[in-house]
């Protein structure tokens, strides 16, 4: 499998991704899964969100955690590669479980839904109290 360090330009994925932050990217991967963290390109630019929706491993539909509506249904053949480790010494197990928890309630009620609203606010306090 070949790994590749990637720095993250923008605020799209904070506060746990944050600007000029270094993601390593595992490539190769074949399956994903909703809450997945991933690398692709769109218009020559490269966009890392997580995937709040995955068709037959064909297709997903992504979103950056900090933006309010999700992006494009892209192929998963666009993807270069899942992050899986990051320069940070944040609880990584605890901020995977609890953002796949965020994104399984996204995938039921939408991102219009109170719920989804509340649970992704509850969780960036989380964040906030522990790591910031």
């Amino acid at each position: 499998m070949d790994y590749i360090i990637v720095t993250i330009n923008g605020n799209s994925m904070e506060p746990i991704y944050k600007s000029n932050m270094k993601v390593v990217l595992k490539q190769d991967v074949k399956d994903f899964c909703v809450g997945d963290v991933v690398v692709y390109c769109q218009e020559n630019k490269m966009i890392i969100h997580r995937i709040i929706q995955v068709f037959d491993n064909k297709l997903a539909i992504t979103k950056g955690d900090n933006n309010l509506y999700a992006d494009k249904v892209i192929r998963v053949s666009k993807i270069i590669g899942k992050v899986i480790d990051t320069q940070s010494r944040n609880d990584k197990c605890a901020i995977a479980r609890y953002s796949r928890f965020i994104a399984i309630i996204y995938e039921r009620y939408g991102d219009a839904h109170v719920i989804t609203h509340l649970t992704f606010l509850l969780f960036i306090r989380y964040l906030e109290v522990k790591f910031i």
